[in-house]
């Protein structure tokens, strides 16, 4: 069971593409570009997710933390025993990098919740945004639910380490992301099935029978992943 509920983690890794469905309509001929260009994200995202876990795994033996295992193989292959300049110095570049990834991951949801403004469900000064475009006050509503929520998985965890907390934001982020993928392809079954008609500036390949296939196996896999996360 611990070992199923591990796959939460590497779940995540394959989440968050859905926020480049805006930007189809930016692409040239998207039926035929837009597929392709989500083959080579997860050839990359698989091959790199691969590597990187197989070199710590190698590098490490035993329990392998979860938030300082990279460090701690980089630790092992650059300077063993101590903590070099070497280290330190990849160590922060991964921070930054992590940083990035959150910082993506945090700014994406904008663009919709903003269009979900726009159309009046929410008040009505979360549709403002500043003169390039950017949604100031939902941008500082989500700091601030991220800071809180941060802070409560840092410093909840007590005397048992930093594993929990980072198991927990896991299970938590992936929960979260599938609510809204199950959400995502009902919505998309309805659409296919009662809005046929509907304008649509890109077709999944593969006519009505690609579309309910494609959708069909990520509502099945989207529900077993949701069912993982609880295992303990």
């Amino acid at each position: 069971k611990k070992n199923i509920a591990a796959l939460t983690s590497f779940m995540l890794a394959y989440m968050g593409v859905e926020a480049s469905a805006p930007h189809i309509t930016d692409l040239e001929n998207p039926k035929k570009n837009y597929p392709m260009i989500m083959i080579v994200l997860v050839i990359v995202g698989m091959t790199l997710s691969t590597i990187g876990g197989s070199v710590v795994s190698m590098v490490l033996h035993g329990q392998i933390s979860s938030n300082e295992g990279v460090v701690q193989a980089l630790q092992v292959l650059i300077s063993p025993g101590k903590n070099s300049w070497g280290v330190i110095a990849l160590g922060c570049l991964v921070s930054f990098g992590v940083m990035a990834q959150v910082s993506s991951w945090i700014v994406s949801p904008t663009e919709a919740i903003l269009f979900v403004a726009t159309k009046r469900l929410l008040p009505p000064r979360f549709k403002k945004v500043n003169n390039t475009e950017v949604q100031v006050p939902l941008l500082i509503l989500q700091e601030i639910i991220v800071t809180i929520w941060a802070a409560v998985l840092t410093f909840g965890s007590g005397s048992s380490g930093g594993n929990v907390s980072f198991q927990t934001a896991i299970s938590l982020t992936v929960l979260i992301y599938l609510s809204a993928y199950l959400l995502f392809f009902i919505a998309y079954f309805v659409v296919i099935f009662k809005k046929k008609d509907l304008p649509r500036d890109y077709q999944i390949p593969g006519g009505q029978a690609g579309k309910i296939i494609v959708a069909g196996a990520g509502l099945l896999l989207s529900a077993a992943a949701m069912v993982t996360a609880f295992f303990v």
